[in-house]
């Protein structure tokens, strides 16, 4: 029986749209972070876009 192989394109949703940066967060601020993106169910980096 012939090995089936499929293809998916990689694809990267926000290269167009955003240029990548850091933020430097004390440790006060990525506990408070990390609750915020717990207690919503989102991503860290979503809250920090948004913020």
């Amino acid at each position: 029986m012939p090995l089936k192989v499929s293809v998916v394109p990689y694809v990267m949703p926000y290269t167009a749209g955003m240029r990548k940066t850091s933020v430097y967060l004390d440790d006060e601020q990525v506990e408070r972070l990390a609750r915020i993106s717990r207690s919503e169910g989102r991503p860290r980096a979503e809250i920090i876009r948004e913020a």
